[in-house]
């Protein structure tokens, strides 16, 4: 597999808008999220089936989409942030970006990656910890670095895929931080 960088800012507007096409499907619900500086409250899709929320919007230079698994009806707390997945609009990329949206050159099938980097926890020892399908992406500059394929974004399994995506990425952190605390 040969794997491209999206870069253009249509085509990466086309991506997310297909990525939370599916994810709108799930039931609105106005719930406030748990993240430094507060929330009122947000639009969230609560997905039942799967057993996970997101929360869609924009800032700046990015597209945002906060996932949680706490269920938003049951639980009347503010609901946490278990990851963030906010892909640039596009242009010039560079590695700041965690969540970025990359093409299989062989099949044109664009997928949504992410470095494996999270708050409070090493980059290094997710590629070991976070188990998925990591592959080699070209950047325009002919490097390469490994990113985590989390799902196709024209796929009706995308909320699965992401879904268990999340659930890794919560076992990922409540380990790695349980370990770090014992240090």
């Amino acid at each position: 597999m040969n794997f491209e960088l999206l870069t253009d800012i249509d085509e990466i507007q086309t991506a997310f808008g297909e990525f939370t096409k599916r994810l709108e499907s799930g039931q609105l619900i106005t719930k406030s999220l748990n993240f430094i500086g507060g929330d009122s409250g947000s639009k969230i899709y609560w997905h039942e089936n799967f057993g996970f929320w997101v929360s869609i919007g924009t800032y700046e230079n990015r597209y945002l989409c906060a996932c949680g698994l706490q269920h938003p009806i049951k639980d009347p707390e503010p609901l946490e942030i278990v990851c963030a997945l906010n892909p640039p609009f596009g242009g010039k990329i560079n590695l700041r970006f965690p969540t970025l949206f990359v093409r299989d050159l062989s099949t044109n099938t664009i997928y949504l990656s992410h470095d494996g980097s999270f708050p409070r926890t090493k980059k290094a020892q997710s590629e070991i910890s976070l188990k998925g399908n990591w592959q080699d992406i070209q950047w325009s500059d002919g490097k390469k670095s490994k990113r985590l394929l989390i799902c196709k974004i024209n796929d009706e399994n995308l909320c699965a895929e992401l879904a268990e995506f999340i659930k890794r990425v919560k076992e990922y952190k409540d380990i790695y931080r349980n370990v770090n605390s014992m240090e």
